[in-house]
């Protein structure tokens, strides 16, 4: 199992990571010969550190690599799979959870009497009636017209003709002379004269 030894997150090693460095001892952001906490998992909150292989994660990790190899899923799908269920525990106990505020009547009502249309507006109308609100704002938008591939001419025969006729190959070829010919006469049909 690969485990980082600067942040104790699996999966990585600690010159890989980008995290601060936690105290492996109790998790807390300094050195571990600083710490003067007593020694608590930050996964399984046992008494041991966070890097031991008798905690509850690493054998979770473990079971997760197995799971990876052997069903050939991700980790993302053995992860779910291997759920703990001590892996919550902060947020199961909720009074280490901080009371959310409620929502005040007022907010609810401003929220249910906007107009039908606040959603069906077109961006621009949008746009326009919040400009109308900032006079001092300039708005611009640089739209450029994308510009048509030129328009190149084809081949043209006639224009090529002089060039066909006096083209001379570097290796001699005894029917090119009438092959030539009989293209831009537009006859196939002829004998070569040999």
């Amino acid at each position: 199992m690969i485990q980082c030894y600067k942040c104790l997150r699996y999966g990585h090693t600690a010159s890989q990571c980008g995290r601060d460095k936690r105290c492996r001892n109790c998790g807390k952001g300094h050195e571990e010969d600083e710490c003067e906490s007593e020694i608590k998992c930050i996964y399984c909150e046992a008494g041991h550190a966070a890097v031991e292989r008798i905690c509850q994660e690493y054998q979770r990790q473990k079971k997760i690599k197995v799971g990876m190899a052997v069903q050939k899923i991700t980790y993302y799908e053995a992860d779910l799979m291997y759920k703990t269920k001590t892996e919550y525990n902060i947020v199961q106990n909720s009074q280490s959870f901080p009371q959310l505020p409620k929502q005040s009547l007022q907010e609810n009502n401003v929220i249910q009497k906007l107009p039908a249309t606040v959603n069906r507006q077109q961006y621009s109308q949008a746009l326009k009636k919040n400009s109308n609100n900032y006079p001092n704002k300039k708005i611009s938008v640089n739209i450029s017209k994308k510009r048509g591939s030129p328009i190149l001419p084809g081949y043209d025969l006639e224009e090529h003709k002089p060039q066909l006729l006096n083209y001379s190959p570097t290796y001699p070829t005894p029917c090119y002379k009438h092959i030539t010919t009989s293209i831009i006469s537009g006859s196939e049909n002829d004998t070569p004269v040999s």
